[in-house]
């Protein structure tokens, strides 16, 4: 990161870039290193070339399950930046590599809701629910979804649901 930062420092963006690269394929897991990165092309504002990068770096990895991670990371930290539109195309792309991960169609489906995306958060949701049954919350958010779009009966019928699954919330 402080090569990286040097680089810039001497307006040597092209190495700059390549030297963030170089980072992540060593250390595709770290949150502050994700963050650095979406730092660094926001402040450029090259946020929508942000995919172009994993992209290169996706080609250094074998391991599905690392570049489903590298992509999540991202997603998240997006999040947590509240730049939800490039949040959700990373998303897309770790549910892609690996679609069996619950835990990543629920994190997509919460920031389509906070993109007012109702119907297509609950289709998420119901993927959760076919991965993990017993995902409570995933099972609440159908139903507070359902009834977000109008849908009061299925939202009943879904909190019906919950009660006769017992899941405590």
């Amino acid at each position: 990161m402080n090569l990286t930062r040097a680089f810039l420092a001497l307006e040597k963006e092209n190495e700059a870039f390549d030297s963030m690269k170089n980072v992540l394929c060593i250390s595709p897991f770290a949150p502050g290193l994700h963050n650095f990165v979406i730092q660094v092309y926001e402040e450029r504002n090259r946020l929508d070339d942000l995919g172009s990068l994993y992209q290169e770096i996706k080609k250094v990895f074998k391991e599905p399950i690392t570049i489903s991670t590298l992509y999540y990371q991202s997603a998240e930290r997006l999040v947590s930046c509240n730049k939800y539109p490039h949040a959700l195309e990373m998303y897309r792309k770790a549910i892609e590599v690996d679609p069996m991960r619950s835990d990543y169609y629920y994190q997509y489906g919460m920031a389509l809701y906070h993109e007012g995306l109702f119907e297509e958060a609950i289709v998420q949701f119901e993927h959760v629910m076919k991965i993990n049954p017993t995902n409570g919350l995933a099972c609440n958010n159908i139903a507070y979804f359902h009834y977000c779009v109008g849908r009061v009966e299925k939202a009943k019928e879904k909190y019906e649901e919950i009660i006769e699954k017992g899941f405590e919330m």
